[in-house]
């Protein structure tokens, strides 16, 4: 999978009383076979529930008790610093107790009506580095630098005409004392872990229209999406407790966990055409 972004598969090094233990960058913990068969069963857990909107309070109680021994591999890594947590996202599993007016992935166009009316095509979630976001454009441009955060969420009206939602921007990492000050606000059970980020989000940018190569005729290749840009800017925090070769665990300010399988689906860059033009004035 092309989601190693070049990064190969070293070992690190982590010294402890006098002797060396290996622990791979791109797994989670110093004892990869047992994190890779809870994240096994994690990720059978999740499958055919949509994303967590469909699963049993049963269900939801499982997959917690499945994230929490996941999280307990972490080990207290800084996977920012070491490059781990930067990639292309598929947005699995979303804890919210209940979508019926909108998901915290995907708002209202993952609630009860919005699921009616616009069918899932994707969701997606993309921590990328400084010359992964080229080929994009920004009103401003100040996201096109740095680290960049992306959501994107792709559906379909009544099945037929697609829609992309992208919200794009800049994050930076939480010092201890930001931290701190996140729990305290937000009561945040069980604290953020070092891998806390802020993400400050332009007005999201919504393309009607093909934003892949397909689309009716083949013609997504050649009629540029409508763009427009809709609502004000935003700022989230979302914590990283664990990140391996294949998922990310997600936390958000409110305790909700999620679940991001890493992905190399073309699919997960169609937020690019979405803002790859200026938006109708």
């Amino acid at each position: 999978s092309r989601l190693s972004f070049g990064l190969t598969r070293c070992l690190l090094v982590v010294r402890r009383c006098g002797g060396a233990q290996e622990v791979n960058v791109l797994d989670g913990s110093s004892n990869p076979q047992a994190s890779r068969d809870v994240v096994d069963r994690l990720l059978a857990r999740i499958e055919g529930t949509n994303r967590g909107i469909s699963a049993s309070l049963a269900e939801k109680a499982e997959i917690d008790d499945l994230i929490s021994k996941v999280e307990g591999f972490a080990q207290n890594r800084n996977y920012l610093r070491d490059g781990t947590a930067f990639g292309r996202y598929e947005v699995v599993y979303v804890g919210a107790s209940s979508s019926r007016v909108a998901n915290p992935a995907g708002g209202r166009w993952r609630g009860r009506v919005g699921r009616f009316l616009f069918h899932d095509r994707g969701l997606h979630q993309h921590l990328l580095q400084e010359g992964e976001d080229e080929g994009s454009s920004s009103e401003e441009g100040a996201a096109s630098k740095g680290l960049v955060a992306v959501n994107s969420v792709r559906v379909a009206l009544l099945g037929l005409l697609p829609i992309t939602v992208v919200l794009r921007g800049g994050f930076y990492q939480l010092d201890q004392a930001e931290r701190e000050k996140v729990v305290a606000d937000r009561q945040v059970d069980g604290g953020l872990s070092q891998n806390a980020v802020r993400a400050n989000f332009d007005a999201p940018r919504i393309a009607i229209g093909s934003c892949g190569s397909g689309g009716l005729l083949g013609l997504g290749r050649l009629l540029p999406p409508l763009r427009l840009s809709v609502g004000p800017r935003s700022t989230v925090v979302l914590d990283a407790p664990y990140v391996d070769e294949r998922i990310r665990i997600g936390k958000g300010a409110s305790g909700i966990r999620f679940v991001f399988a890493r992905t190399s689906a073309p699919e997960a860059d169609a937020w690019r055409r979405a803002v790859a033009g200026p938006p109708l004035r």
